[in-house]
């Protein structure tokens, strides 16, 4: 699994094959979500920029190679999301149970109190365009945040023709756009968030891992995005608020035009930061 959330959600597993007595060797680009798990980590080869990016940043004795006698599984989910939840997905590959969800306790680089604005984006490696919800539901929660005078950090990784903003993206008091935070920094900064507000993506997992309360906006693309395939009935969702579109779209395909209109979206918001108070 290449993607941050996805690892996310595969430290549990990780962690219960661990705490049975394997010896766990694990091809990731983020070895920073497993911290404080005896794994070995395999460099990936994978061609994903900001993945790819990340690897570099660590010295050469970070990397392993695969022991020969090593049993070796391929973690995925695909195209099964039409049928069952990540989770349950990635249970039939690794055949255990995963550990409760967790984080290593990264410190915020970010003093008092703040919430963090995911803005929406779309990268020219996986052009998700179906999930992401409409922007000006973001921007609104932003302004609403200005409003009662909530500190906003507002992070992504942008380059030019490769990842970008879609709306305004002046969302945020501060910015962190060029991918200014490592791993250890910016899974520190949700967990040190009074919120996070944002759309599917890393933000779910790590928010779940650290229990930060997150108003989720949910977009198209449900067959593999919506609620039932991103979550577990294992997981503690208390402090997830869902908000759906009238009509939330159920359809696979990352291009198709979903219909992502939230009528109810300023009272969802307004539920959701009031309890924040």
């Amino acid at each position: 699994m290449n993607g941050l959330g996805d690892n996310i959600y595969q430290r549990g597993f990780i962690q219960s094959l661990v705490e049975r007595g394997h010896k766990v060797w694990l091809t990731t680009p983020w070895p920073e979500v497993y911290r404080g798990l005896d794994v070995g980590f395999v460099k990936s080869d994978t061609k994903l920029r900001t993945q790819a990016k990340n690897q570099q940043r660590h010295p050469p004795n970070t990397w392993s190679k695969w022991p020969p006698d090593a049993e070796v599984t391929r973690v995925s989910y695909g195209s099964n999301l039409s049928r069952a939840g990540i989770l349950k997905l990635m249970e039939e590959c690794f055949g255990v149970p995963p550990a409760p969800m967790t984080l290593p306790a990264y410190e915020s680089p970010i003093d008092g109190e703040y919430v963090v604005v995911r803005p929406v984006t779309v990268r020219s490696e996986w052009a998700n365009l179906a999930r992401n919800p409409y922007p000006e539901y973001i921007e609104h929660a932003s302004n609403e945040l200005a409003k009662r005078g909530i500190k906003r950090i507002a992070v992504a990784d942008l380059k030019p023709g490769k990842e970008w903003i879609l709306g305004n993206p002046l969302i945020g008091d501060q910015y962190y756009y060029d991918g200014e935070l490592n791993p250890e920094q910016l899974l520190g900064l949700i967990r040190g968030a009074k919120a996070v507000i944002g759309g599917v993506g890393w933000i779910l997992p790590a928010c779940l891992a650290y229990q930060v309360p997150l108003l989720c906006v949910l977009g198209g693309n449900g067959g593999h995005n919506h609620p039932s395939r991103i979550t577990d009935s294992r997981l503690n969702l208390s402090r997830i608020r869902w908000v759906f579109p009238d009509n939330m779209c159920m359809c696979t395909s990352m291009s198709h035009n979903c219909d992502k209109t939230i009528t109810n979206f300023d009272w969802s918001l307004s539920h959701f930061l009031t309890n924040l108070q």
